[in-house]
């Protein structure tokens, strides 16, 4: 597995590298308060994007439409070519893969 520095230090779960949660000095939502409300997202919503950083919509999409998503990705986990890409982030702990990048490019079914 390839050694690289993590650019996100805070979500190693043991290492020395790992640092404390912190506070976004930048804003999530960068609409002023006039035109926060001239998108998609209620005000529930988009409060937990600022707090969480990330929206869950629970039932969003079904277990038989994800299936080929979790499939291509025990896939990629035995593919060394494409772990070795750069493509793919690896957790450095487990070696479990955390991130993939252009699969847009390589899976244009999955885009």
């Amino acid at each position: 597995m390839r050694q690289s520095h993590d650019a996100y230090p805070s979500r190693l779960k043991e290492s020395e590298d790992r640092i404390a949660p912190f506070i976004r000095t930048d804003p999530v939502i960068h609409s002023g308060n006039e035109y926060r409300w001239h998108g998609p997202l209620d005000e529930i919503a988009l409060s937990q994007y600022e707090r969480d950083g990330f929206l869950w919509f629970k039932g969003f999409f079904n277990q038989e439409r994800m299936a080929p998503f979790f499939d291509e990705l025990r896939e990629m986990a035995q593919d060394k070519e494409m772990l070795a890409s750069g493509q793919v982030i690896q957790d450095p702990n487990t070696g479990d893969i955390r991130s993939v990048f252009a699969m847009h490019d390589d899976f244009p079914e999955l885009a």
